[in-house]
């Protein structure tokens, strides 16, 4: 199981999320540059937009709030918001998700329902189809390729796939 997989289950998401989120929107609506920056900063640390940051197990312990879908909660903040520097973050956990966990409502915490907003979703399932044409391009062009023991290589490809 890999460790994107496993981030919604482990992550332990700021308390004061809805407070930065709603900060975020005051922010924005009323002109609040500083009040805006503060609460967006507190997204950034968490979603780092470099991939590097990504690449060795990510547990965020500064608070013990989450919840199935906080992902999808925060992706559709970052549309809705224009919070771009959170966004490739989020999609690369999102990506890592089946798509039948993405359509499904969630309930949160307070018993409101959450749906991933079309934005995240054309982006996610966008994602998703170039992470699998890259995997596929780079990882699996092995499976293409002619061998000794299997002149056809697309049969054996098939085959390995049906293993």
């Amino acid at each position: 199981m890999s460790w994107i997989a496993t981030t919604d289950h482990i992550c332990r998401f700021f308390d004061v999320r809805k407070k930065q989120a709603a900060l975020a929107r005051l922010g924005r609506k009323y002109q609040f540059q500083d009040l805006r920056a503060d609460a967006i900063d507190v997204f950034q640390r968490s979603f780092p937009a470099e991939l590097e940051a990504y690449t060795v197990p990510y547990v965020n312990l500064s608070s013990l709030v989450s919840y199935p879908g906080i992902f999808v909660d925060v992706a559709n903040l970052a549309y809705e918001e224009e919070i771009y520097l959170i966004r490739p973050g989020l999609l690369l956990l999102l990506a890592d998700l089946p798509l039948s966990i993405l359509l499904e409502e969630r309930r949160r915490p307070d018993g409101s329902v959450l749906r991933a907003s079309h934005d995240t979703l054309t982006s996610v399932i966008r994602g998703q189809d170039i992470l699998i044409g890259w995997q596929s391009e780079y990882c699996l062009a092995w499976m293409n390729a002619p061998s000794a023991g299997c002149p056809q290589s697309h049969k054996c490809a098939r085959n390995l796939l049906k293993m």
